[in-house]
């Protein structure tokens, strides 16, 4: 176990702080766990953000030190929720800086400013960033036509990210499995759970590049729920019919492919000679066959009828107005 940290440490460390503006907060901080607290800075509105409280701690775990600072909304701003969930105030965005000494991991997330942690669609941010690299999302939150979207990025490439959306207590809204599938194939289904629907988004990339196109979608995916479940569900039916019965056949993929191997095999019985071959060759390729294609895809198959999209019943959702 670490020892904790002296006052002497202390004081070593502070300097490149003190001269960045940042004051200790000794009564804050915990010697014993190896954590200094700051003291709260007041950032003044954005055009993506109102005025802002950030705090900030510096760690020395494990794997080294890490440098996190934390913004969120003054009490009473209006439109975001507290931690608890049942008062109004704060969506928090975050910077974690990792991977480097002190005064580096400061100048990394010195570098990025409240605007760019707080999009326009709504959305606060977590990245992570290490000196010399650009910032990575690791996570989003954000309330969209009454619901909370949280987003979590693996930085694992070919890994989606996790959608969660929480409906409030005694929101009574079905959505269709297919709300989301429809802005294109990098969407998954909506998968109904307990406190509301959880689904992925397939990315594009590594490093930088996957962390801009999960920013991209997601922006994608705010503004299509702020404006599909702001009007009637028959709207959203109609705009989306074609790609609505794309979704649906495609579903009966699994289910029609094992049809043919039965077929198939059904069809070379009892022939003889070379349709025996090529029974046993089937037998043989049709299973690596099926697992290639089982990894391959980017959600686990169900064996399943093709669904014929149907309007959503008017009760579905009432449109939302903020």
């Amino acid at each position: 176990m670490s020892a904790p940290l002296s006052h002497h440490a202390i004081l070593a460390l502070l300097p490149p702080f003190t001269a960045a503006g940042w004051s200790v907060d000794l009564a804050a901080s915990d010697r014993a766990a190896r954590r200094l607290a700051f003291k709260p800075a007041v950032h003044e509105a954005g055009a993506t953000h109102p005025a802002l409280t950030e705090t900030r701690e510096l760690q020395d775990g494990p794997r080294g030190w890490q440098l996190t600072r934390r913004f969120s909304a003054a009490r009473g701003v209006a439109g975001v929720s507290d931690a608890d969930g049942d008062t109004p105030t704060a969506l928090t965005a975050e910077v974690m800086a990792e991977g480097g000494e002190p005064p580096e991991l400061l100048a990394a997330a010195a570098a990025l400013t409240p605007g760019q942690l707080f999009t326009r669609e709504g959305a606060a941010l977590a990245l992570r960033c290490t000196p010399g690299q650009p910032g990575q999302l690791r996570a989003a939150v954000a309330r969209v036509a009454g619901l909370e979207l949280r987003c979590t990025v693996s930085g694992v490439k070919g890994y989606p990210a996790e959608i969660m959306l929480t409906r409030d207590e005694g929101d009574t809204r079905r959505l269709p499995d297919d709300l989301l599938e429809v802005l294109g194939r990098g969407w998954s289904r909506l998968v109904p759970v307990r406190t509301g629907w959880q689904t992925s988004m397939m990315l594009q990339g590594a490093g930088a590049e996957r962390s801009a196109d999960a920013q991209q979608r997601l922006a994608q995916t705010l503004a299509h729920l702020a404006q599909v479940l702001a009007e009637p569900p028959l709207r959203f039916h109609q705009r989306f019919r074609l790609r609505r019965w794309r979704i649906g056949l495609l579903r009966g993929v699994p289910l029609a492919l094992g049809v043919a191997l039965v077929g198939v095999a059904y069809s070379l019985r009892d022939t003889g000679g070379r349709a025996e071959a090529l029974l046993g060759a089937l037998a043989n390729i049709a299973p690596p066959l099926l697992m290639a294609m089982f990894f391959l895809r980017r959600e686990m198959p169900r064996i399943e009828l093709p669904r014929l999209p149907r309007c959503p019943r008017p009760t579905s959702w009432q449109p939302w107005r903020p």
